[in-house]
């Protein structure tokens, strides 16, 4: 949920295609235990493993930057909470899964998150990416801070527009690291490969 996911290169932006693809999910998996784990630069449990989809929806609802206090893009915190979320399954002969939706930003050292995807994959947990934006990339809508309407883009320090880009060779890395698969969701059928998967 960090701004770069308000990004409109995917329509109408890449949190909204996110939601979609979390709401399919949990249309097309209705017995499964799902849990929902929301970040930026840090990771937050929204929902423990559950099979109450309906409270599902409403933790989607709500996701939104303003959800978290700190900023920036952590995939390591991601995957560390959810490999954690994962390991409590009780799902009898059934592999654990976890499923990483981002825009492959990752404000940290790259060795971090792969060491993440690496704790995944020793306990036996599969993490599958999906990578949503475009390598061309968007700058990144900023709210008026007293209003929430939108005021324009990020910039950075020297004023300069900032402009944030799908990162799929991380979001690649880290489901080859644990025998999962990646899609990238303007693809089709992405969303039928991470049911299959």
């Amino acid at each position: 949920v960090s701004r770069s996911m308000l990004a409109p290169d995917a329509p109408p932006s890449r949190l909204e295609r996110a939601r979609t693809l979390a709401r399919r999910l949990l249309r097309e998996l209705p017995g499964d235990r799902i849990g929902l784990v929301a970040f930026a630069g840090r990771a937050y449990i929204l929902s423990p493993l559950t099979s109450d989809h309906g409270a599902l929806e409403l933790y989607l609802d709500a996701l939104d930057p303003d959800i978290v206090s700190y900023g920036g893009s952590s995939l390591a915190a991601a995957l560390r909470q959810a490999t954690d979320l994962a390991l409590g399954h009780d799902a009898a002969g059934r592999r654990p899964a976890v499923l990483l939706v981002s825009d492959g930003e990752a404000l940290e050292d790259e060795r971090d998150v792969l060491e993440e995807a690496e704790r995944a994959a020793r306990a036996g947990i599969v993490v599958h990416t999906a990578g949503v934006g475009t390598a061309e990339g968007s700058p990144i809508p900023e709210p008026d801070p007293r209003t929430g309407a939108p005021a324009g883009y990020k910039r950075d320090a020297n004023g300069q527009l900032v402009i944030s880009r799908l990162g799929e060779a991380l979001l690649r890395r880290i489901a080859k690291r644990t025998k999962g698969e990646y899609v990238h969701l303007d693809e089709a059928g992405a969303t039928d490969r991470i049911l299959a998967a």
